[in-house]
């Protein structure tokens, strides 16, 4: 998996809404699992992709409309908070 790729699935997992924050402080909302896209792990035969054929980068839609490119390594931090809450204190690299 990519950096980041596992924290990013298990808090998709968890089925609450979040944020993923960048590192430029760009702030990501993912209301629920139709608002992110992450590249599959497996190719349309089932065969396990290696990370250098799979995509650095990832989908969140901000609206129905548009979307945006976030790469695996410019996630710094996800927060659990409600997206329409206060952000949080930093808590670190995932």
């Amino acid at each position: 998996m990519k950096v980041n790729e596992e924290e990013i699935r298990e808090t998709m997992g968890a089925g609450r809404p979040f944020t993923i924050v960048t590192d430029s402080g760009e702030r990501a909302k993912v209301r629920g699992r139709d608002w992110i896209f992450l590249p599959p792990l497996e190719d349309e035969d089932g065969h396990p992709l290696t990370d250098d054929n799979r995509s650095d980068f990832f989908q969140v839609w901000g609206n129905g409309k548009s979307y945006r490119w976030i790469a695996f390594r410019a996630a710094n931090f996800i927060d659990t908070k409600a997206p329409d809450q206060e952000p949080p204190t930093l808590k670190g690299d995932l």
